[in-house]
């Protein structure tokens, strides 16, 4: 067994009698209540003809029952396939078919078993399949992405390394555990480090009133948003005391799942005095691959540092390829496996970047390249731009067709409805070949269910 499972392993044994996971409602599971439970639910599974290799599927809200699921599939060999309860039955069904689980959890009651009084951990293989996320599809159909436990282990030891988590880390969980940020940066890396995992109920708009309330109550000290999520805490929370509160108690606040647009960044840290700190991550390469600084995040730059081990080139146009060490074993197609790297090893991202030593700036997705008159216009600039304007709270831009231009570029807001104020400030701040042809404003925009604005269904919507 090599270092990623091993490291894990290890983890447990030493912390044995440390809590690991701890729920609202008071519920705390120590390293070893959590090893010897999901020990007593591998050993279950098996009993009832789960064999090794045999795909378990779950359909499962945020709890802390499914830390459970994901090391009684390790322990047992089996292979875990989160499926996100917020998708479709299309979605849902879609991905069923394509890995044909042997078990298909949609609720489960699991007892906690308690730890023995020393560690009773026996060695697993942590090289053959073990994990199957799926992409969260905003840029199209969902890919079955496989890793084996060495892989997912081996990055979260090394993202939890950057982030500096350690035994007093407390964070505070509440992005779908089924989703691959919420899996291994919020919960494998704080548990591969020793820290402890604070299950909080996943974000939602029913639920943010309570966001401060749970997170101060269970003394989280770090926190992993999305930009949506920042933008509403940032928005809503207007207590003095409660803001006072959140400098003095939250260390670090990540934010992941997409690039966090400028006037976020000023107003989440003007008001808590804490900056958001930009994660770049691919499942397919193992999940998260860079964490902004402190102070380049307190600088508002969009550069982020490169975990230990991946390897970047950025080759002809800005393109991003990486090799790692935590790469996927492949796509599942047809009960099949197939590797995409070239043959040295690099997967295309698909996204554009530049660099600056091991830091990375992410600067736009090859897809989302605007040709107008011959000329590449990325949007994420653009962007930027148009959202420290008064009275934007969102923007997007996208490229629709144009008979003359063969693209236009086309700005979808949401925030107040001055269309010739906010096109005069475009005039003012950008070059004229990227001022939008058109400024639509919009009440919302498509999201995916991990907060990501889906670009294909929102061209798809203005195409009509």
């Amino acid at each position: 067994m090599t270092e990623g499972g091993a490291q894990l392993l290890k983890t447990f044994a030493e912390h044995w009698h440390d809590k690991a996971l701890t729920s609202i409602d008071g519920e705390n599971l120590s390293y070893g209540d959590l090893w010897c439970t999901a020990q007593s639910l591998a050993n279950t599974w098996r009993k009832e003809g789960t064999k090794t290799g045999d795909v378990i599927a779950f359909k499962l809200a945020n709890s802390n029952r499914i830390p459970c699921i994901y090391l009684a599939c390790a322990i047992g060999g089996y292979v875990a396939c989160p499926i996100v309860p917020t998708l479709s039955e299309a979605s849902v069904s879609e991905n069923l078919d394509t890995v044909k689980p042997e078990r298909l959890i949609t609720k489960i009651e699991i007892s906690p078993v308690r730890a023995s009084a020393s560690p009773t951990i026996e060695p697993v293989d942590a090289d053959r399949p073990f994990l199957i996320m799926f992409s969260s599809g905003s840029t199209g159909r969902s890919k079955a992405i496989c890793h084996s436990l060495n892989n997912v282990c081996g990055s979260a030891a090394a993202f939890a390394e950057r982030s500096g988590f350690n035994r007093e880390t407390r964070l505070y969980h509440v992005l779908p555990m089924t989703y691959m940020a919420g899996f291994l940066n919020t919960m494998l890396s704080v548990m591969i480090s020793g820290g402890r995992i604070i299950v909080g109920p996943q974000f939602s708009m029913s639920n943010v009133a309570d966001f401060w309330r749970y997170a101060f109550q269970t003394d989280a000290n770090v926190l992993s948003l999305i930009p949506p999520l920042a933008a509403t805490l940032c928005r809503l929370t207007r207590n003095p005391e409660t803001i006072s509160k959140v400098s003095r108690q939250i260390h670090q606040v990540q934010c992941t799942s997409q690039a966090i647009q400028a006037d976020l960044r000023r107003k989440f840290f003007k008001k808590f005095s804490l900056p958001l700190q930009d994660c770049y991550g691919m499942t397919e390469l193992g999940g998260a691959l860079s964490l902004q600084s402190r102070q380049d995040a307190e600088r508002m730059n969009d550069f982020s540092t490169m975990i230990r081990g991946p390897e970047v080139q950025v080759r002809d146009g800005g393109a991003l390829w990486i090799r790692s060490p935590f790469s996927m074993l492949g796509y599942l197609r047809d009960g099949e496996l197939e590797d995409i790297r070239d043959a040295n090893g690099f997967i295309d991202t698909g996204d554009l970047a530049e660099t600056d030593g091991d830091r990375i700036h992410i600067t736009g997705r090859v897809k989302d390249i605007i040709i107008r008159g011959g000329i590449n216009t990325s949007p994420a600039n653009i962007e930027s731009i148009i959202s420290r304007a008064p009275g934007v709270d969102e923007v997007t831009v996208v490229g629709l067709p144009h008979d003359y231009w063969g693209e236009q570029i086309v700005a979808c807001v949401v925030g107040t409805h001055d269309k010739t104020a906010l096109l005069n400030y475009c005039r003012d701040k950008l070059d004229a070949i990227h001022v939008p042809d058109q400024i639509i404003f919009m009440e919302n925009l498509p999201r995916s269910f991990i907060g990501k604005v889906l670009k294909t269904d929102l061209r798809d919507k203005l195409s009509e």
